[in-house]
C-alpha cells in the first residue's frame, strides 16, 4: 500500500517543477488558480481536492475515504474494512471471524464421577401404618414423598439410583397377593379363613433373594421406575415382615453379576446402601429369646463393618419411629458402622424430616469430580473455562477455590475438580447447570 501512494506524488512533484519554469503559468500552471502544478483548488500536488497530499479526498493523509488513520475504508483504526478496532471482518469485538462477541469456543459435555446409591426400603405390611403426628398419612408415602425430593434434586442429577424394597417379590406376586380387607385388621377378623389361606399361599415375607426390583441407572432412568413402582396401590405387600438382617447380609456377596447392580461392586468408595424402614427385624432368631435384639445389633454392625472393609460400600439408616428402642438401636447399629459422618439413623418424627435427612445424605456424597468427555481433535485443553449458571468459575491449581484438573501431567485431562466454595456450591445444591468450553483464554483465580 505504501508503494501504490508515493507514485503518484512523485509524478506531481515532477509536474510542478517544470511548471515552475515555464513564464507564460504564473499561477502554477494547473489552470486551477493556486501555485501547485494539478488541477485541484488546494493547494497541494496530489490532485484530489484536498490538502493533505495523499491522494484521497478526505483530511488525513492514510489514502482512503474515511477519517481515520489507516488504509481501509471504514471509521476505526485496524486495517480491516468493519467499523470495530479488532483486526477482523465479522463485525464483532473480538479477534475471530465470526460475529459472537466472544473467542471461537466448543461446548463439550461433563459429568460428575459415578456416584451409586442403593435405596433398602422396607415394604413390611406396617409401612401402610398411619404416622402418628401425621394422621391419614402411611409411613410409605411419607417415604414415597421423601424419595421424590431426592430423585428431583438437582445436585443428584448424575446419581446412579437403584431400588431393592424389602422382603422382595415380583410385581405380579404382591399383586396376586393383595387383598383390601386382608389388609385392614378389622375386616380381616371377620374374614379370616380367606385371609389365612391367602397368607398361606403368600410366603415370601421375609424372601431377600431377588434382585433389586428398579435396576441401578441415571436418576433420569431410574428415578421414574422407582415412582411408578412405589405407586401401586397393592404396596407395601400384605402378610409382609422385616428380614432387616437378611437384606444387609445379601449385599456381603459379591452381586457384580446380579443384573441390576451395575459397577455397585467398583470398590471406588462411591456406593452407597440407604435403608429406610419403620421397625425392627421380625426374621431373624428365635422372637421368643431375650438376648435376640443384642444378637440382631451386634450382627447389623459386623455386616455393616464389613460391607466398607470388603466392598467399599457405606451405609446411612431412616427410620420412622423413637430414637430409643430396639428400631433405633438396629439402625443406629447400620449408620455408627456405616463409614460416614452420619453415626446415628435419622429419625422421622416431623414434616419434612424424611426431606431434610435425604438432603444431608445427598450433600455428603456428592461428587465435585467431573468426569470430561472428549471434545474435538482441534479443541486446545489449555484453554478451558467452566461456568456455574453461566457464571465463570476461576481455574485455581491450589485447589483453595475454583477448579483444577484431578491429574494436570495428563495432556487428556479427564477430570476435573471444583475446590472450596465452588464444591461447597454444588454440594448445597446451589447449581442448576454446569457448563464446559474449549478455545479460550482460561480465566485464573
Amino acid at each position: 500500500m505504501s508503494g501504490v501512494r508515493k507514485t503518484p506524488c512523485l509524478l506531481g512533484l515532477l509536474v510542478a517543477l517544470c511548471g515552475a519554469c515555464s513564464p507564460s503559468n504564473t499561477s502554477g500552471g494547473g489552470g486551477d488558480g493556486d501555485a501547485d502544478g494539478d488541477t485541484d483548488v488546494d493547494g497541494d500536488i496530489d490532485g484530489d481536492g484536498d490538502a493533505d497530499g495523499d491522494g484521497d479526498t478526505d483530511t488525513d493523509a492514510d489514502g482512503d475515504t474515511d477519517v481515520d488513520t489507516d488504509v481501509d475504508t471504514d471509521v476505526d483504526t485496524d486495517t480491516d474494512t468493519d467499523v470495530d478496532t479488532d483486526g477482523d471482518t465479522d463485525g464483532d469485538a473480538d479477534w475471530d471471524f465470526d460475529w459472537d462477541d466472544v473467542c471461537d469456543s466448543q461446548e463439550f459435555e461433563i459429568s460428575m464421577e459415578p456416584v451409586r446409591v442403593m435405596l433398602l426400603l422396607d415394604e413390611s405390611s406396617s409401612m401402610r401404618e398411619a404416622i402418628a403426628w401425621l394422621p391419614g398419612r402411611s409411613h410409605w408415602e411419607e417415604a414415597t414423598d421423601g424419595m421424590t425430593h431426592l430423585l428431583d434434586d438437582p445436585r443428584n442429577r448424575d446419581f446412579y439410583f437403584g431400588l431393592d424394597a424389602f422382603p422382595d417379590g415380583t410385581i405380579e406376586y404382591f399383586e396376586g397377593c393383595w387383598d383390601p380387607c386382608c389388609a385392614d385388621p378389622l375386616c380381616m377378623m371377620t374374614h379370616m379363613v380367606r385371609c389365612m389361606s391367602l397368607a398361606t399361599r403368600c410366603n415370601r415375607n421375609c424372601a431377600v433373594d431377588l434382585a433389586p426390583i428398579v435396576p441401578m441407572d441415571r436418576a433420569v432412568i431410574s428415578g421414574p421406575a422407582m415412582t411408578e413402582y412405589m405407586g401401586y396401590e397393592f404396596l407395601p405387600g400384605a402378610f409382609t415382615s422385616t428380614p432387616l438382617v437378611d437384606q444387609m447380609r445379601y449385599y456381603l456377596e459379591d452381586r457384580s453379576s446380579t443384573p441390576g447392580m451395575g459397577d455397585f461392586y467398583a470398590a471406588d468408595d462411591q456406593s452407597y446402601l440407604v435403608v429406610v424402614s419403620d421397625g425392627d427385624d421380625t426374621c431373624e432368631g428365635d422372637t421368643e429369646d431375650p438376648s435376640r435384639v443384642d444378637g440382631i445389633v451386634d450382627e447389623l454392625g459386623r455386616v455393616a463393618r464389613e460391607l466398607v472393609s470388603r466392598w467399599h460400600i457405606r451405609s446411612f439408616a431412616i427410620g420412622f419411629g423413637d430414637t430409643s428402642g430396639d428400631m433405633a438401636h438396629e439402625l443406629n447399629a447400620i449408620a455408627e458402622n456405616g463409614g460416614t459422618a452420619f453415626t446415628s439413623f435419622f429419625p422421622v418424627g416431623e414434616a419434612g424430616a424424611i426431606q431434610a435427612a435425604f438432603d444431608a445424605i445427598s450433600s455428603s456424597i456428592v461428587s465435585c469430580i467431573y468426569d470430561i468427555d472428549e471434545p474435538d481433535a482441534a479443541a486446545d485443553p489449555d484453554e478451558v473455562n467452566f461456568y456455574f449458571d453461566g457464571e465463570v468459575v476461576g481455574y485455581d491449581p491450589a485447589c483453595a477455590d475454583g477448579w483444577r484438573w484431578t491429574d494436570a501431567s495428563t495432556p487428556e485431562h479427564p477430570q476435573v475438580e471444583f475446590c472450596g466454595a465452588a464444591c461447597t456450591r454444588l454440594s448445597d445444591g446451589e447449581v442448576s447447570e454446569i457448563e464446559a468450553r474449549f478455545g479460550c483464554a482460561t480465566i485464573v483465580w
